[in-house]
Formats: C-alpha cells, structure tokens, sequence
C-alpha cells in the first residue's frame, strides 16, 4: 500500500529496438521526472552516437538540494556496458571554439554569493566545464573550459567550485 508520493518506487527503463535493456528501480531515491531547472527538461534526454549500434545515453535527474545530474550509460549493441555521472548541461551543444566540434556547457554547482567589507557583492570561481561532441562520445574540452574560466575569472583555478577566489558581481 502507497501512503505518500515519495514511497512509491520510480522506474528507469531503458528500451531499444522496443527490448528493455536496462531497469532501474531507483532504489536510492533518483527523480528522473521531476527537475532542479526548467532547461534539464527541454534537453534531456540526450542521445551521443559512437558508432553503429552504440552510443551514450544521457539521463538527468534531480540532484536537490544541489544542481541537477545526469547519469550516462553506455550502450553498445543490447548491453549496457557502463554507466557514470555527468553535469547537467545548460542549452544545446554548439561550437564554441570553431574546431567543427560542438560543445555542451555547464557548471558542475550553483554559485554561492558574498559580500566584502564595503557590502559590495562577489561571487566565487564555479566555471563553466565544456564537453565536446566527438566520434567516441562526450569528452571534457579541457583546452576550452580553461580559455572561458581565464576570460570570465582572469585566470584558471580548477575544474571545481571554490570559495577560495572570489569576484565582483557582474551586475544584470
């Protein structure tokens, strides 16, 4: 007998050629349906082709309180051959740094705030990581999550999150 929502037990499937291939009970409470940001649920689900009958398929699901995830399976012919997680991207891939490649963008956290001791507003580094779009699937683009975060921060500090750096607000 189900007495609230959250005892209900959500399921992932996975089908092709109309064949499961995958099922998750989601045992560990992940919400594929219900998101963080509205733009998770125009994009995802995501489909990378890596070559005939194989492919990576990008699931989001609800990560609260922090941003939004999506776990990626690999799939080659009927198999799931793994599975790991990824960022949720924030738009459709485009390319970026015009090498013919088209890039998925997002940050890995949401941003926290500060402010210094003038009550002047500052945010902490939280880069962009950009993915690339190639003929074995998605790969961080190191070389152009490094170029945005210089011009956005003026200089590199890591892939992650940090409260070490901090900036002025830009202003909307």
């Amino acid at each position: 007998m189900v007495r609230e929502p959250s005892d209900l037990r959500l399921v992932l499937t996975i089908k092709k050629n109309q064949r499961v291939i995958f099922r998750d009970t989601v045992a560990d409470g992940l919400a594929y349906t219900e998101y963080s940001e509205p733009q998770t649920q125009r994009l995802y689900p995501i489909w990378v082709p890596t070559g005939p009958s194989e492919g990576e398929l990008l699931v989001a699901y609800n990560n609260r309180p922090s941003k939004d995830r999506a776990r990626r399976f690999h799939i080659r012919g009927n198999t799931i051959i793994g599975v790991d997680t990824l960022l949720t991207f924030d738009g459709p891939a485009r390319d970026l740094d015009h090498d013919g490649r088209p890039e998925y963008g997002g940050r890995a956290d949401y941003g926290e705030g500060a402010s210094d001791s003038r009550g002047r507003a500052l945010n902490f580094y939280n880069p962009v990581l950009y993915y690339e779009l190639g003929p074995t699937g998605l790969a961080l683009d190191s070389a152009l999550t490094r170029h945005q975060a210089v011009a956005e921060y003026g200089a590199f500090h890591g892939y992650k999150y940090s409260e070490r750096f901090s900036f002025p607000a830009k202003r909307p």
